[in-house]
C-alpha cells in the first residue's frame, strides 16, 4: 500500500557543559557585586574634578569615642558654592591649601578625595554580558540534565 518513513528523532539534549555553567554563575555574581558597590556610593558618580580651599581644620570625636580630624573645604560647581566636611586622619589637608575633590554632576553636594563609582558600573556591564551571552544555554542544561526527567 504505501510506505511510510520514519523519521528518527534527534535528542536535543543540551549536554553537560561546567564552563557555561561557571561563566552564567560569575555573571549573576558581578552583577550582584556591581549593585552592592553602587549603593555604597548611593548611586553617585563622583568624577568630575573641583577644586576646593580648606577653610579650618578641626578635630571632633565620634559616636564610639575615637577622635577624628575633619577638614571643611569650600568649592564652587556650576550650580553653587559648597562646603564639605572630610575626614583627614592622614593628614592630607593643610589651612588654606587647594586640593582637589571629586563631586558627582547632579548631587553637588557630593564629594570625595577620589573618584568613585566606575567599578561597580563595569562589573555589572561585564557581568550582563555574560549572563546574557551563557544565561539561556545555562538554563536548557539545568532544565535538560537535572529537571526533565526521561
Amino acid at each position: 500500500m504505501g510506505n511510510k518513513k520514519v523519521e528518527k528523532v534527534e535528542n536535543t539534549k543540551e549536554k553537560l557543559s561546567i564552563t557555561v555553567m561557571l561563566l552564567c554563575i560569575i555573571g549573576v555574581v558581578l552583577v550582584g557585586l556591581g549593585v552592592m558597590l553602587i549603593r555604597s556610593y548611593n548611586f553617585k558618580l563622583n568624577i568630575i574634578p573641583t577644586k576646593a580651599n580648606v577653610s579650618s581644620i578641626q578635630n571632633r570625636r565620634d559616636t564610639y569615642g575615637n577622635e577624628d580630624r575633619v577638614a571643611i573645604v569650600n568649592y564652587s560647581t556650576s550650580s553653587g558654592n559648597y562646603s564639605a566636611e572630610i575626614i583627614d586622619n592622614d593628614n592630607e589637608f593643610q589651612l588654606s591649601a587647594q586640593v582637589i575633590l571629586y563631586h558627582d554632576f547632579f548631587t553637588p553636594e557630593s564629594v570625595s578625595t577620589t573618584p568613585s563609582g566606575y567599578p561597580g558600573y563595569i562589573a555589572i556591564i561585564i557581568g550582563l554580558i555574560l549572563v546574557i551571552k551563557t544565561g539561556p544555554r545555562f538554563f536548557r542544561i539545568i532544565r535538560d540534565n537535572y529537571l526533565i526527567t526521561d
